[in-house]
């Protein structure tokens, strides 16, 4: 059993059900934990105060955890996924289970955290607009495909238009809710502004730089 003093770096590789946690230093043997808030609380308590929790960004999946161990005072760091698969091969690391992620966060964590930017919950603004951009893009891709199916058929081309016309009434009242949030802030709308000084960068990818994906390393 760890004494208080001692400080463990944390891997966690979190599903919709279940969290799988490894500790680089072996203290203890990979774990399962629910990713339900009892669960994860009767975890996190028992661990040493200031110890160094990391897990992939999941789009929702991991919230639970990085938040709660935000709120009890650990370290916590929310992972780029792609970030912790160039880590894995440059360690040399070719397995891909559960536990293998696991342990490689872990590993990570123990090995690169003075190069990681520890994780701060977004604010409630910074989540609604991580939600526009991510709906934006889902619509985007949906009016391309669209047109994609039926491109060729005859007798369809008043149809694709009106569709095109609706999907793009939809994105541009996203667009008009991503500039709201904007304009209510000086600080976020400063930070937009530089971004759109660099070429090729338009509104939609600079408010992207303001939402919770962007603070991760």
């Amino acid at each position: 059993m760890q004494t208080p003093s001692e400080v463990l770096h944390i891997g966690a590789d979190v599903a919709k059900d279940e969290i799988v946690v490894a500790y680089s230093e072996g203290s203890f043997p990979v774990r399962k934990v629910a990713n339900q808030r009892t669960a994860v609380l009767a975890f996190l308590k028992a661990l040493p105060v200031g110890s160094r929790i990391g897990m992939e960004s999941t789009g929702l999946y991991h919230e639970l955890l990085a938040q709660a161990a935000h709120r009890l005072g650990f370290i916590v760091y929310v992972l780029n996924p792609k970030d912790a698969r160039h880590y894995a091969k440059a360690v040399g690391l070719r397995g891909k289970t559960d536990r293998v992620d696991a342990e490689l966060i872990a590993r990570m964590i123990a090995h690169e955290h003075t190069t990681l930017h520890a994780w701060i919950p977004p604010t409630p603004e910074q989540r609604e607009m991580a939600r526009l951009i991510k709906r934006r893009a889902k619509l985007s891709s949906l009016r391309q495909a669209l047109g994609m199916s039926i491109k060729g058929l005859d007798g369809f081309a008043a149809d694709l238009k009106v569709l095109r016309t609706r999907f793009d009434q939809v994105i541009a009242r996203v667009d008009e809710r991503v500039k709201a949030l904007l304009e209510a802030s000086p600080d976020r709308k400063q930070h937009v502004t530089h971004w759109r000084t660099i070429y090729g960068v338009g509104p939609v990818l600079s408010a992207n730089g303001l939402t919770p994906s962007s603070a991760c390393p």
